[in-house]
């Protein structure tokens, strides 16, 4: 084991090592403000482009199934675990930090420094949970499914027009300036303002579509209180790939000016969450009394076919798909490259090189993908189910192993954890066999 490696362990399990030359120093400099870093604004504005992708049209479909007043449970439930799992994890990023006295670390790196060292059988599946990181990570689905509506957001409007273009012929087209815009070092900062005009058109062609539906009815749908609870697994994988931005939590909060207000009451996190959760579920349940079991699992797709108003949106829909594209690939990049691939270069001279062909090779992956992508709401599905372990129950498993280490657990505290990490393994089983069995019947 190597004097780096030492160390850390020393002092992850409590003991005091004397810390090398100009270490003291560092962790200093990582509590000071950065000049050049985004702000709390820009950070919430983040957060928002990053949540709000695709999954907030699949809310009404997810309504449907379940029924307004099981959604409410479903929804509102998912939303505020999951948001408590993001305090919990910054949290517990900070405290390893400074316990290892470095500036920061990725979502992988943080699951790879608290298994190593962790007395607990913990570590023997250290890993396997890397591994599985990588995969969540490094197989973009959501950065395909945005590639596939716009190319489909395209197609509509050339429709319009009396154009018939095929979707992995537009698709070919557009990845090349999203992975130039990719490339960019600094695009957190750059995309500040664009994320936020994105996310106002988001809510504008919400609004649309809300008053869309509401005039083109005579009256309200027939809608049901409680729907298929054998729907409720899936539903708990869409809600948790609709609100989830773990990729992103830890990337945004290494780009603050001040990071040590990403958690407070009215931080980032808090005010991006009580948006969101607003938005999705008003979303959800208006569309869903207007279309009632009309509702498709893109909701755009019940809009008016050849009108101006839908063409519109669907241009609206397309600019900011692009953005929220740049925004998600940071996310997975700054996992993936940052936190594993980076350090093996650092000291080449074709480091440079390397990094560039990775972003590439990502975004051409990316497009791999995207020419066979299935059924919308199914690929939500499936990296919904992929997240819950992985982004709900690990966390606080993290959790757990920190706290027990520094003497900081409860009954609360370990009731809390262990009943979220059992449901969540639940979930992912129920909702994987479910997903199984619907692709066996779409086949």
């Amino acid at each position: 084991m190597s004097n780096l490696e030492s160390n850390r362990a020393a002092t992850l399990i409590g003991m005091s090592p004397k810390p090398p030359q100009g270490e003291s120093e560092k962790h200093k400099e990582c509590d000071t403000d950065k000049k050049d870093g985004i702000t709390s604004f820009g950070a919430t504005v983040h957060i928002l482009r990053g949540s709000i992708g695709s999954g907030f049209l699949l809310m009404p479909f997810l309504m449907k199934n379940l029924g307004y007043v099981t959604g409410t449970v479903v929804i509102l439930t998912v939303a505020t675990f999951y948001y408590h799992i993001v305090h919990v994890l910054v949290s517990t990023e900070d405290k390893v930090c400074r316990q290892l006295k470095i500036d920061q670390l990725s979502y992988i790196e943080l699951a790879e420094e608290v298994f190593k060292f962790s007395p607990f059988p913990l570590n023997k599946f250290r890993r396997i949970n890397r591994y599985c990181l990588y995969l969540l990570f490094g197989i973009p689905t959501t950065n395909a499914s945005f590639l596939v509506l716009i190319a489909n957001g395209v197609q509509i409007i050339g429709k319009f027009f009396g154009v018939e273009l095929k979707t992995w012929h537009i698709i070919s087209v557009v990845i090349i300036p999203l992975t130039l815009l990719c490339m960019s070092r600094k695009v957190l900062e750059i995309l500040v303002p664009y994320s936020n005009l994105t996310n106002i058109c988001s809510f504008l062609i919400a609004f649309i579509v809300i008053a869309t539906s509401i005039s083109h009815r005579a009256k309200w749908a027939t809608v049901q209180p409680f729907g298929n609870a054998a729907y409720i697994p899936e539903s708990v994988a869409i809600c948790a790939k609709t609100f989830r931005f773990t990729a992103l939590v830890l990337a945004i909060k290494h780009h603050m000016n001040h990071p040590e207000k990403y958690t407070h009451t009215f931080g980032p996190v808090n005010v991006a969450a009580s948006i969101l959760i607003i938005f999705y579920y008003s979303f959800g349940v208006i569309l869903y009394v207007s279309y009632g079991d009309e509702v498709q699992g893109n909701v755009l797709l019940n809009m008016p076919n050849q009108n101006y108003l839908t063409d519109s949106i669907n241009l609206l829909y397309t600019v900011t798909m692009s953005v929220a594209y740049v925004i998600v690939f940071y996310g997975r990049i700054d996992n993936l490259w940052s936190g594993v691939v980076k350090q093996k270069f650092a000291n080449k001279s074709y480091g440079y090189l390397v990094e560039n062909g990775f972003y590439i090779g990502f975004n051409v992956f990316t497009y791999l993908i995207a020419v066979a992508l299935p059924d919308f709401a199914i690929i939500t599905a499936v990296s919904g189910t992929m997240a819950i372990p992985l982004e709900l129950a690990l966390p606080l498993v993290m959790d757990l192993v920190i706290r027990s280490k520094n003497g900081e657990l409860n009954y609360w505290v370990i009731s809390k954890n262990v009943i979220v990490i059992g449901g969540s393994v639940v979930l992912c089983i129920l909702s994987a066999k479910n997903l199984i069995l619907e692709i066996i019947n779409m086949n």
